[in-house]
C-alpha cells in the first residue's frame, strides 16, 4: 500500500524538472505508477536526440564510467588473486578517495592559473600511463607500485 509517494528530481541546465505526488489510500500497482510517469524520461531522451553536444558528452561519460568500473574490478580481482589481507583491500579502496581529498584545497587555484586544454591533456596522459602500468603489478612485492599507480590515476581523474 502506497499512502504517500513523492518523487522529486531537478536536473540543472536542462528543461527537465518534475514532481510526482501521489496520495492513495488503496493498493497501487507499482509498475503502472512507473510506466504512467515516464514523461520525464521521454523528455530527457528527446533532449538527447535533439542536442548533439549533450548526446556526445553523455556517450563519452557513459564510456568513461564503464572504463573506470572495469579498471576497479581488475584491481580488486588482482588483490583477490594475490590473497592479500582485508586491510590491504581497505587501504586500496581508501587510496581511491585520498587523492581527491588531498588536492581539493588547491585544485581550484591551479585550474584557474593553467591553460585548460594543456591541463586536461596532461591529466589524461597521467591516467593512461597509470592504467597501463598496472599490468606490471604481478606479486605482493609490487604492492607499493600498485599504491602509487592508483593514487596517481585517481589524482588525475579527480582534478
Amino acid at each position: 500500500m502506497l499512502e504517500n509517494v513523492i518523487i522529486k528530481q531537478n536536473i540543472d541546465n536542462t528543461n527537465i524538472n518534475f514532481n510526482i505526488i501521489c496520495k492513495k489510500k488503496h493498493n497501487y500497482n507499482l509498475s503502472t505508477f512507473f510506466y504512467d510517469n515516464l514523461a520525464p524520461m521521454k523528455a530527457y531522451l528527446e533532449l538527447l536526440k535533439s542536442n548533439t553536444i549533450l548526446r556526445r558528452l553523455s556517450t563519452i561519460q557513459l564510456i568513461a564510467y564503464f572504463g573506470a568500473w572495469f579498471s576497479n574490478v581488475a584491481i580488486y580481482t588482482l588483490l583477490l588473486e594475490l590473497k592479500v589481507t582485508p586491510q590491504i583491500v581497505a587501504f586500496v579502496a581508501m587510496l581511491h578517495f585520498l587523492a581527491g581529498i588531498i588536492q581539493a584545497p588547491i585544485s581550484g587555484t591551479m585550474i584557474d592559473k593553467l591553460k585548460p586544454k594543456k591541463l586536461m591533456l596532461t591529466l589524461l596522459a597521467v591516467e593512461i600511463f597509470a592504467t597501463f602500468f598496472l599490468i606490471f603489478v604481478e606479486e605482493l612485492s609490487d604492492l607499493p607500485l600498485l599504491y602509487f599507480l592508483i593514487f596517481a590515476k585517481m589524482a588525475a581523474a579527480s582534478f
